[in-house]
């Protein structure tokens, strides 16, 4: 589960980038 949160705090750290590239994360 830590897997899906590093990679939620890793997009919100490079400016809102989805896992797969395409989804833009806002949070």
């Amino acid at each position: 589960m830590q897997l899906g949160l590093n990679l939620i705090a890793a997009a919100c750290e490079k400016g809102g980038i989805g896992v797969d590239g395409r989804l833009p994360w806002r949070l």
